[in-house]
This record gives structure tokens, sequence and C-alpha cells, in this order.
């Protein structure tokens, strides 16, 4: 459901600070979830859903944008292998999750009491190393969206953006020639599909 509608409206608040707002979604949610009560788990749960839906939009898409094109392929299939080890961490926790046995010897331990709450609460670490990321090496938007901003020059600038991702200044050139191309061509497009018929064929 976020991913269906982040795309169009949320979008626009660029995709570095929405990331940012997932974060802070997830830890509230996380957190929520450590309540013991099945109901404010459930919304809990549901909040987490929430930040998890935006991730799915903004994250791949932030990466893309900064990446240089040669690239982009290495990075995608990075990140899938990121994705499937995100699914298989819940299976890895169950691993601490004791049998029958345990259970009926010593039903006030850790493990029975206050584990869940290690599981419920794991996602908070993932968001916080990502904000941390996001505020120190990644703290700029995507070169797409700064060159639509018209922010080009100065701290924080496209081509400072650039500078940080290419070694040559040949390269910062290039690159930026081919977002400007890019910007341009979506621009006419744009315009294209927006522009009032003239006439019907049928």
């Amino acid at each position: 459901m976020v991913s269906a509608l982040s795309g169009s409206f949320f979008m626009r608040f660029g995709k570095w600070n929405m990331i940012m707002v997932c974060n802070v979604i997830m830890i509230l949610g996380s957190l929520v979830t450590c309540y013991d009560n099945i109901w404010v788990i459930f919304a809990g749960k549901i909040t987490v859903g929430l930040a998890v839906g935006g991730y799915c939009v903004y994250c791949p898409n932030y990466y893309f944008e900064i990446a240089p094109p040669e690239m982009r392929g290495k990075i995608g299939g990075v990140s899938n292998l990121i994705v499937g080890f995100g699914i298989l961490t819940p299976a890895l926790f169950g691993l601490g999750i004791p049998d029958k046995e345990f259970i009926e010897k010593d039903d006030q331990s850790f493990a029975i009491q206050q584990y869940w709450r290690v599981i419920w609460a794991w996602p908070i670490l993932v968001a916080v190393v990502q904000s941390v990321l996001l505020l120190t090496v990644f703290n700029f938007n995507t070169t797409v969206e700064l060159k639509r901003a018209g922010k080009i020059e100065g701290p924080g600038g496209l081509l400072d953006v650039l500078g940080k991702i290419y070694s040559t200044e040949e390269e910062v050139k290039t690159r930026n020639e081919a977002i400007a191309a890019g910007t341009q061509s979506k621009e006419t497009k744009l315009a294209a599909v927006t522009q009032q018929p003239t006439g019907r064929k049928f």
C-alpha cells in the first residue's frame, strides 16, 4: 500500500529525506512492539510495515540515482543479496526460541519472558545504523533531484556530490551533461503527455 501511494506524492520531498522519515517510523514502530500487549504489538507491526513499504520505494531509487551507470547492475545484485539476508535474519532469531521441554522446566527465564522483545527490537539497530550512514557518508540528495531543483554549485550541490562519487573532473563533467540531457528528456516527455490533444482519429 505504501509502495503504491508513495511514488507520486511523497517522492517530491526527496528520497534522502523520506528514507530518514522511514527510519524514524521504523524505530517508533519497533519500540511499540516491545510492549507486552497483543493489540499494541499489532499496531506496532502495522507501523513497521509502513516503514518497510517506504524503504521498498525510496532506497532503490536513491542508490540507483547516486551510483555510476557502469556500477548499477552490480549494486542491484548486492541489494538483492542484502534483502535476502534481511529475510533470513528473523529465521536465525528463531533458533534462540526454546523448545517445549525447556519452557516446562523454567517458564520465567529470559528466553521465555524477554527474548521476543529482542526479536521485535532488532530493526531499531538497522534503522539507527542506516541513519548514521545517511548523516555522515551519504549526507546528500541524489544527483537527479539536485539537478531538478537547480542546486548546481556550493556545498551539497550537484557538482559537489558528483565530486564525491567520481574521481576526475572529466568524469564529473560527463556525468553532469548526461544528467542534464536526461532531465530535459523527461521534461519533454511529460509536456507531450500533458498537452491537450488537438483532435481524435477514432
